[in-house]
């Protein structure tokens, strides 16, 4: 900004020099070549032009100057919001390992690959959504004998269900039912040969959480009852501390449950 007033304040420096010679410069060539009209004119003519824009150029010079300045300050206001806002949140981001905030739990939507991962953790309280919306991929990975599946869910048997029944407006026993049904027809794929290992906890899941080799996403519940306005789910990559947060986290919850 200060490099181009200087060019600003240079350039009528010029102007105004150029627009006092020139009169003198008219005055010579009509007292020596007057008799050339055409010549004295086009002289007159620039003179007068520069005198003009000279006056323009310092009537006007203040208000250019205070719209540079106001610009120039606009504009370290910017840099300083950058440095001192966004460049920490941006590290913070990097740390954690945090790669995208998203209202959906389909994997393929997502582009995570939990076919060929050689690691599936799957920890939710009843899962029947997720294993719904993602059965052609799971069906996929159940097929091959190499990929062992982790599955923990809340235990149907659990005292507390129907705390998280009541939690959820449901009448009591409805999760019961669908963790039941869940686990049914987990351990019919197991019987077609997948590698699925099940296991069931008393503790009620505050995220849901699905762990590939790559990724981890661990999604929200609402307080509320109902399913009006889904809750985020953060995907973290390995690169982050998060990644291994969440994958000890779910760790200690399987080393606690039980193995159907």
């Amino acid at each position: 900004m200060k490099d181009m007033m200087k060019l600003l304040i240079g350039k009528y420096k010029a102007i105004g020099i150029i627009a006092i010679l020139l009169p003198f410069i008219y005055y010579f060539f009509e007292k020596i070549w007057g008799k050339y009209e055409i010549l004295s004119n086009l002289i007159y003519g620039i003179s007068a032009s520069l005198f003009s824009s000279l006056f323009i150029l310092v009537s006007f010079n203040k208000e250019l100057v205070d719209l540079i300045n106001s610009m120039n300050s606009e504009f370290e206001r910017h840099i300083e919001t950058i440095k001192n806002e966004l460049i920490p949140f941006r590290d913070q981001i990097i740390q954690t390992g945090l790669i995208g905030i998203v209202n959906t739990n389909n994997m393929k939507s997502l582009n995570i690959d939990i076919v060929n991962s050689s690691k599936l953790i799957i920890a939710m309280n009843d899962g029947k959504n997720f294993l719904s919306n993602n059965s052609t991929e799971l069906s996929e990975r159940y097929s091959d004998k190499s990929k062992k599946t982790i599955i923990i869910l809340f235990d149907p048997e659990a005292e507390c269900e129907n705390v998280l029944c009541r939690q959820n407006g449901k009448d009591v026993g409805v999760y019961a039912t669908k963790i039941k049904d869940v686990i049914k027809d987990l351990k019919r794929k197991k019987e077609n040969s997948a590698d699925i290992e099940i296991y069931v906890t008393d503790v009620m899941l505050r995220t849901h959480t699905v762990i590939t080799d790559n990724i981890a996403v661990s999604g929200t519940y609402r307080n509320s009852q109902g399913k009006d306005n889904i809750p985020p789910s953060y995907i973290y990559s390995n690169q982050g501390k998060e990644y291994n947060f969440i994958l000890n986290d779910i760790e200690k919850i399987k080393n606690s449950a039980k193995k159907v």
